[in-house]
Parts: C-alpha cells; structure tokens; sequence
C-alpha cells in the first residue's frame, strides 16, 4: 500500500478525499497517532498523489491540529494546481 509501506494496516478507514485531475490522483488521510513521548495524540494528515501513467508515487505526512474545515480546504488547494 502506498501509504503505510507494508500494507500490514488497513487504510480504507482513513480515507477523507479521493480526486484524479489532470492524470494525478490525490488521496487525503487523516489520523489520531499516538507517541510514546506524548501525552494527546497527534492529529496526521497524509497526502498521496498518484501520477496515474508513470505509478510515481509522492507522500506527504502533516502533524497537525487540522480541523475538519481546513482539511477540506486542504483538500480543493491540492486539488487546483
């Protein structure tokens, strides 16, 4: 799986937004991760764009407080290029 690497979790239940344009698909993750050195899990935003002829394959990981309104509007800026 081209987000967790060893397909060992299952991240269909993760899955916020699928777009294809222009021959990319852009998919956006959302998960609570925990860290042994943190007390509050943190909230991750995993980007994955897919260049649809070529399988290239770009990731991208966001520790953040995203709410759910800036990831939607996460969502349409990586969507607009």
């Amino acid at each position: 799986d081209p987000v967790c690497g060893s397909g060992n979790i299952s991240v269909a239940a993760y899955l916020r937004q699928t777009t294809v344009e222009a021959g990319v698909e852009t998919r956006i993750y959302q998960v609570q991760a925990l860290h042994k050195e943190f007390a509050t899990p943190l909230n991750v935003v995993i980007l994955v764009k897919t260049n649809l002829t070529t399988q290239a394959v770009a990731r991208v990981l966001l520790p953040t407080a995203i709410t759910a309104a800036t990831l939607k509007r996460l969502g349409r800026r990586t969507t607009d290029k």
